[in-house]
């Protein structure tokens, strides 16, 4: 995993991460977890096989760890609004103080056959979340409560559906297809079939032009 950001090129690995001059490649730190690329507000959150981690981006002290218990995959843990997000293969998501690691609260969404959750995004007060069956939930970060849910697609068709959140609304592909809703109510407003898979992520410009 790789980001660029304010001049610092992140670097994570699987057990080592690394701070970089993007001008001189000069090292500026190292952390020994892997995966620590996204600083929020001085703090790492990161992930792997055992344990969802909250580290302390100058020290590299870890600030809170969490055991996973539940069975499956996880999705990457995302923050907003003093919150950590994140949610399991087999349909639950959880609200987690960023600071703190106290739970917030925890939901079920459905049920372990059903692929569960794949990824997730914050804007607004709203989590955004895509379900492997084609379904798009939107949930209020603070109560966990839905707010609205679209079925993208045949729920019998388990897919890693990945979306991006842009302007009024909220583009999702998978396979083949590309479905746009409208952020506010979760209405498709329209769906396209590609004659082939895709290869690459979409790119959203604004709200009138999506190269894909």
């Amino acid at each position: 995993m790789m980001r660029l950001t304010d001049n610092k090129i992140y670097i994570g690995g699987t057990k080592f991460s690394y701070i970089l001059d993007a001008e001189t490649g000069r090292k500026i730190q190292s952390y020994p977890i892997g995966e620590l690329v996204n600083p929020i507000d001085g703090t790492f959150y990161a992930m792997n096989n055992e344990k969802i981690l909250a580290v302390d981006s100058k020290s590299g002290s870890v600030k809170w760890e969490l055991q996973k218990t539940n069975p499956g995959a996880y999705t990457y843990p995302v923050v907003a609004n003093g919150s950590c997000f994140f949610g399991t293969s087999g349909g639950k998501l959880f609200a987690y103080d960023a600071e703190t690691g106290k739970k917030k609260w925890e939901r079920q969404f459905g049920e372990y056959n059903q692929g569960g959750f794949h990824q997730l995004a914050t804007e607004n007060g709203m989590l955004f979340a895509s379900y492997m069956n084609g379904k798009m939930l939107a949930i209020d970060q603070s109560t966990g409560n839905t707010q609205w849910e679209s079925q993208m697609y045949n729920p019998d068709d388990i897919s890693p559906w990945n979306f991006e959140v842009k302007g009024n609304f909220i583009y999702a592909w998978a396979i083949n297809k590309v479905v746009a809703l409208d952020k506010q109510t979760g209405l498709k407003k329209w769906e396209k079939t590609m004659n082939s898979l895709f290869t690459r992520k979409p790119r959203v410009f604004d709200d009138t032009q999506l190269d894909l």
